[in-house]
């Protein structure tokens, strides 16, 4: 086989751009089950920038079955020339998985993504990495052997990392708006939409598979596993059918009464309700729709997780050009040691959690121009504030992105 350069073989294979903050959040994802996880495993990476992912990193490096190399350590290479590129290699018994980057390519804080999780390629990405590493690891590389069909650790991570592109697909379409609205760029979104089409069709197949195999040999953790993922795709499909190229903006009463229904159904379980304060029909500034909407859903599930037949309380508040957000639940309160790490990419308390929700809605309400955090947590209450400008109207100067 020809070895390339990893730089010309990323550059031949990315496909899109996605924001510095999606790209952390994959990598928590990657990261997190080898961090929580006693299975043996070897890592090769090179993070230009650790300080979001440092006390993540840190947990690994205390773990005894894990050997974890960072090549941006000029000590343990031959040759460097990896240039601005940033890589991630994970092999274990349990999944192997490989991303790379560069933000050189677009910006400080964009990037396209190179992912791979088929073991052939994902050797030849290793081979090309240890041709320039002092160190021989070939032998512990190729020691693992992960067992793919039956994997439900790999299939976990896979949909998270889903979960995440989803959750950012407007902030990474509507990065340039001039682009965008090129024809070439609307050709290509049809493009895509035809291609989330006919994967969802073959996703229908593999459902109607699943069905065969559960009625002849009954339902196991394996094939349950098959079908949540199948049916989180089909789901993120179908948003992706339906994006829009013009980021829709809608009054702020709409947005957070639009909120309060989507999250209805999941507060009536736990036997909680919303008050929304009574003046709000008064307020008449307008956001663009989607990345508000999703902030305030999100602050109420997070509340929903932990109270039991309360009433949160949306009170709407204009600070001269700020309009502030005051949401108040009544549920089990944030320890102390945690009220300043909960923003963070990564940090949960949920066993189940990956950390990337409240880490996206403080992106979502800062590319709005605004801020959000944490008035206080204790028995009595716990109040999230989010600050925004109070316009009435986008200008063409104030495209919200």
């Amino acid at each position: 086989m020809k070895y390339v350069n990893l730089e010309e073989l990323i550059k031949n294979s990315f496909s899109n751009y996605i924001s510095k903050g999606t790209i952390l959040g994959i990598i928590h994802s990657i990261l997190r089950p080898i961090a929580y996880d006693s299975a043996k495993a070897l890592i090769i990476s090179r993070f230009k920038n650790k300080d979001d992912i440092e006390s993540l990193i840190k947990r690994i490096e205390y773990l005894q079955n894990v050997n974890m190399y960072d090549l941006t350590e000029r000590s343990l290479l031959k040759t460097d020339d990896f240039k601005s590129i940033e890589f991630l290699l994970v092999t274990s018994a349990r999944f192997n998985i490989f991303i790379a980057w560069d933000y050189s390519l677009r910006g400080n804080n964009l990037s396209k993504i190179f992912f791979l999780t088929n073991s052939r390629l994902i050797n030849d990405c290793f081979e090309i990495i240890q041709e320039r590493m002092k160190i021989d690891v070939r032998e512990e590389f190729y020691s693992y052997r992960p067992e793919r069909r039956e994997n439900i650790l790999l299939n976990e991570v896979l949909t998270n990392i889903i979960d995440i592109l989803n959750k950012n697909v407007l902030e990474n379409e509507f990065i340039n708006k001039e682009e965008i609205q090129t024809a070439k760029k609307l050709e290509k979104l049809d493009e895509i939409k035809d291609i989330a089409h006919d994967i969802k069709n073959q996703i229908g197949v593999l459902n109607l598979n699943c069905a065969i195999i559960e009625k002849k040999q009954g339902k196991s953790l394996e094939l349950k596993a098959i079908q949540k993922t199948a049916e989180i795709m089909r789901l993120q499909l179908e948003e992706i059918k339906n994006i829009n190229l013009e980021e829709k903006t809608a009054e702020i009463k709409d947005i957070i009464k639009s909120a309060v229904e989507i999250t209805q159904e999941n507060l009536t379980k736990n036997g909680n309700k919303v008050d929304i304060c009574k003046d709000i029909d008064e307020f008449c500034f307008k956001y663009p729709e989607k990345k508000l909407r999703s902030a305030i859903v999100n602050i109420l599930e997070n509340a929903n997780d932990v109270a039991q037949d309360d009433t949160f309380a949306i009170d709407l508040t204009r600070c001269g050009k700020t309009l502030n957000i005051l949401i108040t639940n009544h549920g089990s309160a944030i320890s102390e040691e945690h009220k300043h790490e909960i923003f963070n990419s990564g940090f949960t308390t949920k066993e189940d959690g990956w950390g990337i929700g409240l880490y996206m809605t403080k992106k979502n309400i800062e590319s709005l121009g605004g801020e959000i955090k944490l008035i206080d947590s204790t028995d009595e209450k716990t109040e999230f504030l989010i600050k925004v400008p109070a316009k009435d109207e986008l200008t063409e100067n104030e495209i919200y992105i």
